[in-house]
């Protein structure tokens, strides 16, 4: 053989190769295909796992390692399937099918509770043709999403989105005795065009009768009282109901008429429970009461439930009563008298400069800030505002003497 005819045949076995190993990649992809369609997933993931290495004869490196990720998915190895597709996204950032790694890359960070990532991921996607399956990955997998401040960092970065909108109100519609997620709440409701009755609570609407009953659940102590002319221990709550019985005959010469029924509520949760049970209680249009805090739960349970009104008459605290659109307080919020004193302050006063001192208690804050938020609006400036705990302000304060008597001593 000459050296000519040898390097012939050298060329041609080099071409009959390439072919061979080409033909190889194509009966190599196609078989790994079948058994991903026949959904024989391990198998299908062994047969692309060769495909997955770069080689200029093999152009089915990012289809391969596609389907591997798939097929790794549908094993279950999510770890797995989400390597691959992040590789893939890494080396072939400009591949056709890039929608499809970004929508498969979001989802499995979603089911992670990868939030964040994961609807970035779902956001990076053109195609309007992935709107349908992306919005129904969102409503599957924000459902299980029941964390407040989470949805609502979502809803930051996507205060566009109507899925994460429905969830944030969903969740918010929980927690509506907070007056600033309640306004988020009804914010949203307008956005959104969502239907209030299913995120806030709404009364009946307003109907006349020509009598109405009131049941009023005070702890008279019935058995413990006695016919003396002394002072009783629960003297203000017989005060307050011997003032209900004089309004009930004022309206009655005005031609309302109220038929009024009292209930002994003992201060006794028990008992409570069983006046709640009466059939006739159901049927009341207004109730009383109650007169302590710890008997405040089951009183407002049952008129959630009855869609019944009742009313606080002593409490000034707006959380005895939310989110229960059937109950009022008679007497003014923590929320309003610190909104209506700093609205006093500021259109009285004539000097404009305020300083603020609170105590420690949550009432003290609510105050503060209420009247904070109402003087700054009504053009009062806050120089600052100061909580104090119990120790500071009962510190003794030095006199001038004092001061001249500590500094002569220091000297």
């Amino acid at each position: 053989m000459t050296k000519k005819t040898g390097y012939v045949f050298l060329f041609s076995t080099f071409i009959i190769h390439l072919s061979f190993a080409q033909m190889d990649y194509n009966k190599q992809y196609f078989n790994a295909k079948t058994l991903f369609r026949e959904g024989k997933y391990s198998l299908a993931m062994e047969s692309f796992k060769p495909l997955i290495q770069y080689d200029q004869n093999n152009v089915f490196a990012e289809y391969a390692t596609f389907y591997y990720a798939l097929s790794s998915y549908n094993q279950g190895f999510k770890a797995v399937a989400k390597d691959a597709l992040t590789q893939l996204k890494s080396l072939h950032p400009n591949w056709e099918k890039m929608d499809e790694v970004n929508f498969w890359l979001g989802k499995i960070q979603l089911e992670n509770h990868e939030y964040f990532v994961g609807l970035r991921n779902l956001a990076s996607i053109p195609d309007k043709k992935f709107q349908k399956d992306v919005d129904e990955l969102k409503r599957i997998t924000l459902r299980e999403l029941t964390a407040l401040e989470t949805l609502k960092r979502i809803y930051v970065e996507y205060p566009k989105d109507e899925i994460v909108a429905l969830y944030l109100a969903t969740a918010l519609s929980k927690n509506i005795s907070d007056p600033v997620d309640k306004n988020q709440l009804e914010s949203l409701v307008r956005t959104f065009n969502l239907k209030k009755s299913d995120f806030i609570p709404e009364a009946p609407k307003t109907f006349y009768k020509d009598i109405y009953s009131v049941s009023v659940l005070l702890p008279l102590m019935v058995n413990t009282l006695d016919a003396s002319p002394t002072k009783k221990r629960n003297q203000m709550v017989l005060d307050l109901y011997e003032g209900m019985k004089l309004a009930v005959d004022t309206l009655r010469k005005q031609g309302i008429q109220i038929s009024m029924r009292a209930y002994d509520t003992e201060r006794n949760n028990e008992k409570i429970k069983t006046i709640l049970a009466t059939d006739e209680l159901k049927n009341t249009d207004l109730m009383v009461g109650p007169f302590f805090q710890e008997e405040n739960k089951f009183i407002q349970e049952f008129s959630l439930n009855n869609r019944i009104n009742v009313f606080n008459p002593v409490s000034n605290n707006s959380e005895l009563i939310a989110p229960n659109p059937y109950a009022f307080l008679y007497q003014p919020s923590i929320e309003t008298i610190g909104k209506k004193s700093g609205e006093f302050l500021a259109n009285y006063a004539k000097k404009k400069n305020c300083i603020v001192y609170y105590g420690m208690s949550k009432r003290d804050s609510i105050l503060a800030a209420n009247f904070n938020l109402k003087a700054k609006e009504n053009g009062l400036k806050i120089l600052s505002s100061n909580r104090l705990s119990k120790e500071v302000s009962c510190r003794p304060r030095d006199s001038p003497s004092d001061r001249d008597l500590i500094q002569r001593h220091r000297s």
